[in-house]
């Protein structure tokens, strides 16, 4: 749909009160950010350098009046990504880098003083070291680069963190960008979000790295950014983190990536603490690409036990899992072993928790670690006794043995 210039055919339209036009604007922005998201079911309007007119300036660039109904009209602004990185890999004029923070700026402050915010920061890709530099260089002494722009377009987000009703930050996923190093979550400019995010419904820190070191000051401080938060109810956290303070009492939906901690103690004991304080119906330590943090010291024997009623839907990613009682677990997720590994015996694992806690498991999905692995058909045979109850079972790991999986596997099935 072209909207660049105008005519005899338009004039209709342009007749049209703002209010109905303010109406028609919404439709076009949505159905735009709809086809042009990263994401499928984001639906959020792409501000990229190289990556094509926004629908909301291409609207405000046909007349006066359009501009002035665009401007006036918050909800069109409501649901923006700013992905940091250009879609073209040639060289970035410093005046470009200037421009493309200022348009973003306006865009943001285009939605007004209170009306909510779908916000995302694509590409993250510069440290939190570097970013503190920024911060720290006069005006006079700025490099206008992408570094620059990252930094100014985060503190004009943070301006708006009250009207935050969802935050995303995610960098580049590694798995296929294995020459891109992993960025820093931006700690020293996130604290200033504290106490100011009445309206933040859910918070996503995906793909990056970077925390401050374990004898640190800053992390007791930092931990609490997200702490009040009093409608926050989904946490993704598929990010190297340290231990974080959250209101736990009312998440409904939480993913933690448990390779974060500096040692297997320190995430047993961060475990324990969240399993005694969340009510989360759904959580997660993570996804199948972890690293697996070994117990070094031998202390699992010595962990407690801790029981959660409120979880049902549990996701375990190759992980030395400390002792836990789910009576009320229906779902889980857990990444299978292969026999050639010693350091880990993930069936041994789940069978542990399904006989202990005495739960009517419903759906069960098993998924594979690496791509070299193969799933020991016969140690899932185990846990058969706990599955009687079972609806749905998903299996996306290679398999040893194909046939002996079809004779024990096929007694699986629905009711």
């Amino acid at each position: 749909m072209s909207l660049a210039t105008t005519g005899t055919a338009h004039a209709p339209v342009l007749s049209l009160p703002n209010e109905l036009l303010a109406t028609v604007f919404d439709i076009v922005v949505f159905e735009a950010a709809l086809s042009s998201s990263h994401d499928h079911f984001e639906s959020l309007t792409v501000f990229q350098i190289a990556g094509g007119l926004p629908s909301q300036l291409v609207l405000m660039s046909v007349c006066n009046s359009w501009k002035f109904v665009c401007m006036s009209f918050p909800a069109i602004w409501s649901r923006i990504c700013i992905a940091l990185v250009p879609a073209t890999r040639t060289p970035i004029d410093p005046t470009v880098w200037q421009q493309f923070a200022d348009a973003c700026g306006k865009a943001l402050q285009c939605g007004g003083r209170s009306s909510p915010l779908d916000l995302k920061l694509h590409l993250w890709n510069v440290s939190d070291e570097s970013i503190q530099s920024v911060a720290d260089t006069p005006l006079q002494s700025q490099v206008f680069d992408s570094t620059w722009a990252s930094y100014r377009i985060l503190r004009f987000c943070i301006e708006h963190s009250p009207r935050w009703r969802t935050f995303v930050m995610q960098g580049h996923d590694h798995m296929h960008h294995e020459d891109e190093p992993l960025a820093g979550i931006p700690w020293s400019q996130l604290v200033d979000i504290r106490n100011r995010i009445p309206n933040l419904q859910a918070i996503s820190l995906i793909d990056l790295d970077e925390k401050p070191p374990p004898a640190s000051p800053l992390r007791s401080y930092y931990a609490n950014i997200f702490r009040e938060a009093p409608k926050l109810s989904e946490a993704t956290f598929n990010s190297r983190v340290f231990p974080l303070n959250l209101p736990w009492s009312q998440l409904t939906k939480i993913t933690i990536n448990y390779t974060g901690f500096d040692s297997y103690k320190q995430f047993a004991d961060y475990f324990v603490f969240v399993m005694r304080n969340t009510t989360a119906s759904t959580f997660s330590w993570g996804d199948d690409s972890l690293a697996l943090i070994e117990d070094v010291d031998n202390i699992l024997p010595t962990l407690e036990t801790v029981e959660n009623p409120h979880i049902t839907d549990f996701r375990i990613p190759p992980m030395i899992l400390p002792p836990v009682l789910l009576p009320n677990l229906t779902s889980l997720l857990f990444v299978i072993s292969d026999a050639r590994d010693v350091r880990l015996d993930s069936v041994s694992q789940v069978l542990s928790l399904l006989k202990d806690s005495g739960c009517r498991l419903l759906h069960l999905t098993v998924e594979q670690w690496t791509e070299d692995y193969t799933a020991d058909a016969e140690a899932i045979v185990l846990l058969l006794p706990y599955l009687t109850n079972l609806q749905s079972l998903t299996w996306t790991a290679a398999l040893a043995d194909e046939e002996f999986s079809r004779a024990h596997l096929s007694h699986v099935q629905p009711p």
